[in-house]
């Protein structure tokens, strides 16, 4: 049995709905790929607010790497983790904050989907291999190259990117890199990346 995470890919569904829409949002690869084909693909990047331009509709996100990564908004992009109701501009007080862009498009064209804000904490990095993943209590155990496993607790927004998109899941023996905070001893995942 192959063990997965789903996170919500809509936003606003009670528990009782995400969990009974986690069995049947997991369609397999073959019908995840044809799924790819027949729109653009969503992408994730993980970062820091550098600025925000309320005349050119843009937010710049620098990336762990010291990339700094341009994204259009529009109308129909979302935001949340601020105030309720809050758009991009908002972003604008909130400089240094970490965030979670969900894009489509490429290069120059990347239009923002939906930003999450999750902090303005120290954001740290834990790679490894997936050993165990509990959907029920939304975790995720990840042994590190030095053998020492990690638990973290899954937040109700993180994104899993494959590299080819973003998923609604991963898997046992992913290798993977996870940006989390810490909260109350947590460990709290918002961006998987699987390498």
């Amino acid at each position: 049995m192959v063990n997965r995470i789903w996170t919500p890919a809509t936003r606003g569904l009670t528990v009782g709905a995400s969990v009974v829409l986690a069995g049947l949002l997991t369609l397999p690869a073959a019908a995840q790929t044809a799924a790819a084909k027949k729109g653009p693909v969503e992408r994730a990047v993980v970062g820091t607010v550098e600025t925000v331009d309320t005349t050119a509709k843009t937010v710049a996100v620098k990336t762990s790497d010291g990339a700094v990564e341009v994204f259009k908004v529009t109308g129909k992009t979302t935001v949340t983790g601020l105030k309720a109701g809050a758009t991009y501009s908002a972003l604008a007080a909130e400089k240094g904050i970490h965030v979670v862009v969900r894009y489509s498009g490429e290069a120059g064209t990347k239009t923002a989907d939906a930003i999450d804000a999750f902090g303005t904490g120290a954001d740290k990095i834990a790679r490894g291999t997936v050993v165990a993943v509990n959907e029920k209590a939304k975790t995720v155990t990840v042994r590190s190259e030095n053998g020492v496993e990690e638990v973290f607790d899954i937040a109700e927004r993180a994104v899993v990117d494959t590299g080819k998109g973003v998923a609604k899941q991963t898997q046992k023996g992913a290798k993977v890199t996870i940006e989390y905070t810490e909260r109350a001893g947590k460990k709290i995942a918002h961006f998987i990346r699987s390498l």
